[in-house]
């Protein structure tokens, strides 16, 4: 993708970046964000903010996870979950969970 090439988010969306420090709380997380092409994306909803792992496809932002409360959450449903989003990642399947 070039550089200059604008990513379009939700009105109101913003990126959480996993950083270093936070690394042991969220790691899986962290290597998803890290070693392959997704971003934890932060929407504000009504009363809370929510997490959802999203990837960017050809400009579109394919919603990976369910929106959780906390990142606690997420991280644990990304957890129990691995598999599953690895496996429709390197295949292209689009994801059930």
């Amino acid at each position: 993708m070039p550089l200059s090439q604008q990513i379009q988010h939700h009105a109101g969306d913003r990126e959480v970046q996993i950083a270093t420090r936070q690394e042991s709380a969220f790691p899986h997380l962290s290597r998803l964000c890290t070693d392959f092409n997704f971003q934890v994306m932060q929407s504000p909803a009504e009363g809370y903010d929510s997490f959802r792992l999203t990837i960017q496809e050809q400009n579109q932002e394919r919603q990976i996870t369910p929106a959780f409360s906390q990142l606690e959450l997420l991280e644990s449903h990304v957890c129990s979950h691995l598999v599953d989003i690895l496996h429709n990642y390197v295949f292209d399947a689009p994801a059930a969970h």
